[in-house]
């Protein structure tokens, strides 16, 4: 029995390596050449598995972007689970500086949410929860911290979300353009101290 379970674990955790590998070759070419354009052929031989393999895994092109989001979401919301408001912006920066050491993954984003403006797009739905939801949770950061005195007097919370969201997608875009000639993560934390009575 015990032998069974082994065997059961180790099948399972092969399939979860395999799944990942999928996923990663598949945000690098959905990158590289947007969902549209992007095939199956092409995830395949990054991922080194044939067709017929990925397919067993993920049964069409939209599974294979959903599993990439899904991916994405967990490890946003496990970086995003205090509720202290700061902590919430100081994971923010954190994941501004993740995403400057991999500009696979913020490649993948700026194409995707790009394309994502079309409402027939796959992803068109992600993007959208996505942007209301972090402008929600920012927006009650900020109005909490207000409420605790540590928001500089004058600045409005929806405001300081909308221009901070707007400045964090910006600055991925000309990282790629100019990679490593600022630091993301930095600029972003100026910019909050700026807002805030306490530095993070």
């Amino acid at each position: 029995m015990l032998a069974t379970t082994s065997r059961s674990r180790g099948a399972y955790s092969k399939t979860a390596r395999r799944r990942g590998e999928i996923l990663d070759a598949a945000a690098t070419v959905f990158g590289r050449s947007g969902f549209v354009q992007a095939s199956l052929a092409d995830i395949a031989e990054l991922a080194g598995i044939s067709i017929a393999g990925l397919n067993h895994h993920f049964a069409t092109k939209t599974h294979l972007l959903e599993g990439v989001f899904d991916r994405l979401q967990e490890e946003t919301e496990a970086r995003f689970a205090s509720e202290d408001p700061l902590d919430l912006l100081r994971a923010a920066v954190d994941l501004a500086e993740r995403g400057q050491n991999d500009p696979t993954g913020t490649r993948f984003f700026a194409v995707m949410s790009a394309e994502a403006t079309s409402p027939e797009h796959p992803a068109h739905d992600y993007f959208l929860r996505r942007y209301t939801t972090t402008l929600h949770q920012v927006t009650a950061s900020f109005e909490q911290l207000r409420s605790q005195g540590r928001l500089r007097e004058g600045v409005d919370p929806e405001d300081a979300a909308r221009v901070y969201i707007g400045l964090s997608d910006g600055v991925q875009i000309q990282a790629l353009y100019q990679p490593g000639a600022f630091s993301q993560a930095a600029l972003l934390r100026r910019m909050l101290n700026n807002l805030l009575t306490e530095p993070l």
